[in-house]
C-alpha cells in the first residue's frame, strides 16, 4: 500500500513499511511506496543510494540533515517521467567520481532542483 508521505533512515531497512517509525534505508526503495505526487524525506544524515524515478515525486533532506547520494558510475538520479509529472529535489548532496552524471533527465515534465549540492562530477554532467 502506497502512502502520500514516506521516510528513509541511515538506520532504516528496506523491508521496512517507509513509515516514520518504520523508516526505509534508501530513496529507491522509498519511491516503490510512494504515491505519484508524494515526497520522501530523509530523517537523518546518511547515503541513501542511487534512484530512478519514474513518478511525480518529492525527495526532500530538510535542513540540517545530509541527504547523500553517492555514485562511482552511471548516474546518481535518473528521471523518466511523463510530460505532466513533476519531481522536487530540495536538499540533496549529490556525489560522484569523474564521468558520473548527477542528475539524468531521460523524459520529464518539471524538474525543480532546490538547495542541491553535486560534487565530483569531473567530465560528467551535474544535470
Amino acid at each position: 500500500m502506497a502512502a502520500q508521505r514516506t521516510f528513509v533512515s541511515g538506520s532504516g531497512n528496506d523491508a521496512n513499511a517507509g513509515t516514520i517509525t518504520s523508516p526505509k534505508r534508501t530513496f529507491s526503495s522509498a519511491l516503490t511506496v510512494t504515491d505519484p505526487g508524494g515526497e520522501i524525506v530523509a530523517l537523518d544524515s546518511a547515503a541513501y543510494g542511487a534512484v530512478p524515478i519514474n513518478q511525480s515525486v518529492s525527495i526532500i533532506a530538510p535542513s540540517g540533515v545530509y541527504g547523500g547520494i553517492t555514485v562511482g558510475s552511471g548516474a546518481a538520479v535518473t528521471l523518466n517521467i511523463g510530460t505532466s509529472d513533476f519531481v522536487v529535489l530540495r536538499g540533496l548532496t549529490i556525489n560522484g567520481n569523474p564521468g558520473t552524471t548527477g542528475v539524468l533527465v531521460n523524459a520529464a515534465g518539471k524538474v525543480h532542483v532546490e538547495n542541491c549540492v553535486m560534487n565530483g562530477r569531473g567530465s560528467g554532467a551535474g544535470i
